[in-house]
């Protein structure tokens, strides 16, 4: 009997599409056509790859879109896939192409997370829903935004080292970490609920236009907030590509760009002597600058 061949899904975003598929429990990218659709030689891609401790890649037989037979082909986690994305000079991007790298940069995770949790993507462009203004304000944050979280995996931290320097660029700007503001404001911006739905769990009904209850910080933010987080978070990623155009920072590095800020942007905050730090990582060496700005309060 005739195995039947594997077909990996389609995700069409803003700009360019992805293939993705499951691979041994895993939310997986096939590659090698994400490459090219960026205008770059696929083989030096491959080689980079595999020098970097941090890619995953395998093989897996499948056939694609207008091929008509099964074939071998290279995937990779949705991990690997964003933090290669992270390497990815954009300036060495014909411009032509360069809307698909942003939209494989800000896109590919919700994209594939909503595909294999909910059965479909929905492209935010193609889909007539209400918008807040708010909402274009934060895109532009969470663009920004990823690429700290990439450079923070890239030197080897985890999802901790990236949560310790969110909070402390929150407590630099507003005064206090993520998840209090969150506890303590209400939620003014975000995604909206497109018809009334009621919550089969606790019986709730929402209205459509609604807000959906979100955990994510910004959304208790002002428009002005935002637009200060947004530019923090962009002085912060461009002076790490530009102290390291090499594309690779250390978790020093990236202290030392965050104590840079942190100086820039509270530049009258009395002078404390730290206490004594134990630890030498990158945490303990975050609650020691958190100390210096006295923000030495509950994360």
């Amino acid at each position: 009997m005739n195995e039947i061949a594997i077909r990996p899904a389609t995700i069409t975003l803003s700009a360019g599409s992805l293939l993705t598929l499951m691979h041994e429990g895993q939310e997986c990218v096939v590659i090698r056509p994400a490459v090219e659709s960026l205008g770059m030689s696929y083989a030096a891609q491959y080689r980079k790859l595999k020098t970097r401790s941090w890619a995953c890649v395998a093989q897996k037989a499948m056939q694609l879109p207008g091929d008509i037979q099964s074939r071998s082909h290279d995937v990779v986690p949705v991990r690997t896939f964003l933090m290669w994305l992270a390497t990815v000079n954009e300036n060495k991007v014909a411009p032509e192409v360069r809307p698909v790298l942003i939209a494989f940069q800000n896109e590919t995770a919700d994209a594939i997370e909503a595909y294999w949790t909910k059965g479909q993507a929905v492209n935010p462009r193609r889909v007539d829903r209400a918008v807040d203004e708010l909402q274009v304000v934060r895109e532009l944050e969470i663009r920004d935004y990823r690429r700290i979280r990439h450079a923070i995996w890239e030197a080897g931290g985890d999802r901790e080292d990236f949560r310790d320097a969110r909070n402390a660029i929150y407590e630099v700007l507003f005064g206090m970490p993520a998840a209090a503001i969150r506890r303590t404001r209400p939620q003014i911006g975000g995604e909206r609920y497109v018809k009334d739905y009621r919550n089969p769990r606790t019986g709730t009904l929402h209205k459509a236009g609604e807000l959906r209850p979100s955990d994510a910080t910004p959304d208790y933010l002002t428009r002005d907030e935002i637009q200060r987080l947004d530019n923090a978070v962009l002085w912060i990623t461009s002076t790490l590509s530009l102290r390291h155009p090499e594309g690779y920072a250390s978790l020093n590095d990236i202290l030392k760009v965050l104590q840079a800020f942190a100086a820039q942007a509270r530049p009258a905050l009395p002078k404390r002597e730290p206490a004594a730090v134990a630890s030498s990582d990158f945490r303990g060496r975050l609650d020691t600058l958190r100390f210096k700005l006295g923000l030495e309060g509950a994360r």
